[in-house]
């Protein structure tokens, strides 16, 4: 996945263990059609990618190469949650290029994966409600899965009522990263995985090519000097590729969790 935006603030790393360091940065992402809803996405470097942003500046416009991380937390008062995390992997000045990813369990702003949770609808006002799910992603080539916390709000709310846990789906999705400033004028920042489409496709996955068997010859009458005959045979075809399914068309400040 990949965003193209203008870095507005850079952190300075934080060494969460004696293995693990991560550093964060939030990149501005201006909305075309109103500026009021201008996204301010916080990305984090881990380890050895911390030292990836050394090289930039805030006002550099970027690209932001990504992946998504998302864990699922249990509180010693045996509440769970739900920590998602936007990890970057590759920082790009704006303009030079940079192949999108698309390998792997994600494409570009859509995951599959199978329904680990679903949430009740919490009103938040009277004429707004949100409904919050979690998706479990299997990591490419890793016994491991990722609990990614995507929400349905507005007219989308009711998206998810269809699906029962476990269910495999497929989701389409914004991220949405928004600014507040807290009463001690301490500037944090939050994002949000907003989806707005939902289905049962699975990615299509395709066996391997059959190999090509070896075909005897046929017997032939031995070749005189005045009767040349050339023996032989077509390579047998590739088997077909078959299609693996069929088609069908957070807030909340999480300074107080370990890492």
């Amino acid at each position: 996945m990949e965003l193209l935006g203008k870095i507005e603030k850079i952190y300075d790393k934080v060494s969460r263990s004696e293995t693990f360091t991560l550093r964060e940065f939030i990149l501005h992402v201006p909305n075309p059609r109103d500026s009021r809803y201008d996204n301010h996405i916080r990305f984090q470097l881990n380890n050895d990618r911390t030292s990836l942003i050394d090289e930039f500046h805030e006002g550099d416009e970027v690209l932001v190469s990504f992946d998504l991380s998302g864990r699922e937390w249990t509180s010693p008062e045996g509440d769970v949650r739900y920590i998602g995390s936007i990890v970057a992997w590759r920082i790009d000045r704006a303009g030079s290029g940079s192949a999108v990813n698309t390998s792997g369990a994600y494409s570009n702003k859509e995951v599959y994966g199978r329904l680990h949770k679903k949430m009740d609808i919490r009103q938040v006002t009277p004429t707004f409600s949100v409904h919050e799910f979690v998706v479990a992603v299997q990591q490419p080539s890793s016994q491991y899965e990722d609990f990614l916390l995507f929400q349905t709000v507005g007219r989308n709310v009711n998206l998810i009522d269809q699906y029962n846990e476990g269910d495999p789906i497929h989701v389409v999705f914004d991220i949405q990263g928004r600014k507040s400033v807290g009463r001690d004028g301490v500037e944090r920042y939050f994002n949000s995985f907003n989806a707005y489409r939902i289905d049962r496709n699975q990615p299509q996955m395709q066996q391997p090519v059959a190999a090509q068997q070896p075909m005897s010859q046929p017997s032939v009458p031995p070749v005189t000097p005045t009767e040349q005959q050339i023996v032989g045979a077509a390579p047998a075809q590739s088997a077909a590729s078959n299609p693996f399914v069929s088609n069908t068309g957070q807030d909340g400040n999480e300074d107080d969790l370990p890492f």
